[in-house]
């Protein structure tokens, strides 16, 4: 999956007049959609507002970019044509407005991208509140949705998976799910709060080579913490998904919580399963090499030169993390775990395989697991054919897979 990098394209737009204004007084409003980069939709939001003048502004959740101002405004009829600052870049909008909506070429770096926005309500944000987390001089971002129950009610804490993982799901290496978000908004209809939040690494000077594993799991501590001092709610629920499933049996530790789903977790400790994921995608003399080097890392050397091939997973600056959860046997850590726990995994997914979910469950007597077919790593659905599959990651309408719905509202009322 692509990293989206929006660059400077030096195009030359002029203003707007006031009888296009005239003309196109009715584009007012809200709209969502994408920017089809590759094959992989890229979504934001647009919001215009036609008064004297045409103004608005985008926001990209996914890059944590929000509030660009639309600059350089020109259109005439049914077009419109518009710039966003972009960093310390540029990108460029020309589209045709029909029936509402908004579809049109986005440039980026000379290249022509196919874009469409609809035409939409506002999202209801009825229930939802913004949440910061401050801890060492860094600030966790989060969004809480709550019910209108005036009686206390349950609040699950959803922990994301690894990489630059937003609270949402999503991050900048392309993939796009929306998955967080749809589990919030589940728990919300079903009568329990929750909380997503950002991980450390989005929006704080994060150095790569101090963080720790144990870092993200203090977060999450501090976070259940401030949960439990909030009298609306009555109890708190851990759902952790991928390497998010390790760090919430490892809150189990250090603070008391109710219930707690384990979603596509490991059931190995991570170089085992890199070392998984890499058999087949590399030569043998690079796997080897791979070998080697997680071994290294294992009794916590690090390892400075690495192939080419593999810098990206396992470049020096990455490997301190690497070895701090690496020290940590999923299985091992479930067995003390005293909670009810709910394993569930996906027989279609790529990255972690129904064998990982079975060892935690077996790990733990107040475990049980749910497999459910065709369910993604991402909990959409799709066969384990690899295109198929992968477009599950990139595709933020399609909706959670149904039986995973089902399963996690019913341990979560029992």
């Amino acid at each position: 999956m692509k990293k989206i990098m929006l660059l400077l394209l030096t195009i030359f737009l002029v203003g707007c007049s006031k009888n296009a204004i005239d003309v196109m007084g009715n584009v007012s409003g809200y709209y969502e959609g994408s920017i089809d980069i590759s094959g992989t939709a890229l979504p934001l939001s647009l919001e215009l507002v036609a008064d004297k003048d045409l103004t608005g502004s985008i926001d990209i959740a996914v890059q944590n970019a929000f509030d660009l101002q639309i600059e350089e405004v020109d259109y005439d009829e049914d077009e419109i044509k518009f710039s966003i600052q972009l960093g310390e870049s540029r990108g460029y909008f020309a589209g045709i407005i029909e029936e509402g909506n908004y579809h049109g070429e986005f440039i980026q770096n000379g290249i022509i991208y196919p874009f469409e926005f609809i035409k939409t309500d506002r999202p209801d944000l009825t229930g939802v509140e913004g949440f910061k987390y401050g801890t060492n001089g860094l600030t966790i971002e989060g969004e809480l949705m709550v019910t209108d129950s005036e009686e206390p009610y349950p609040v699950a804490l959803i922990i994301a998976g690894s990489g630059m993982t937003d609270m949402n799901g999503n991050s900048n290496s392309g993939v796009f799910t929306n998955s967080y978000k749809y589990i919030a908004e589940t728990l919300q209809d079903n009568g329990i709060a929750s909380l997503r939040y950002n991980k450390r690494t989005i929006g704080n000077p994060v150095v790569e080579s101090e963080l720790s594993f144990d870092d993200f799991v203090a977060d999450a501590v501090g976070i259940v913490e401030s949960l439990k001092k909030d009298p609306r709610f009555s109890e708190v629920y851990l759902i952790g998904h991928s390497q998010g499933a390790l760090i919430a049996q490892l809150v189990t530790k250090e603070t008391e919580v109710s219930k707690v789903v384990l979603v596509a977790g490991a059931g190995r400790p991570i170089d085992e399963v890199l070392l998984s994921q890499m058999e087949g995608q590399v030569d043998e003399n690079t796997y080897n090499e791979l070998f080697d080097i997680l071994k290294q890392n294992k009794m916590g050397t690090i390892v400075e030169e690495i192939p080419e091939e593999l810098y990206a997973l396992i470049r020096p600056s990455v490997q301190p993390f690497l070895i701090s959860w690496m020290q940590y046997n999923p299985v091992e850590v479930i067995t003390s775990m005293e909670n009810d726990i709910l394993v569930i995994s996906g027989s279609t997914d790529i990255q972690v395989p129904v064998s990982d979910g079975e060892k935690l469950a077996k790990g733990n007597p107040k475990a049980s697991q749910v497999i459910l077919n065709d369910m993604t790593h991402v909990l959409k659905e799709a066969s384990s054919d690899q295109e198929e599959n992968i477009k599950t990651y990139q595709n933020i309408n399609l909706p959670l897979h149904e039986g995973f719905v089902d399963a996690l509202i019913d341990f979560l009322n029992q």
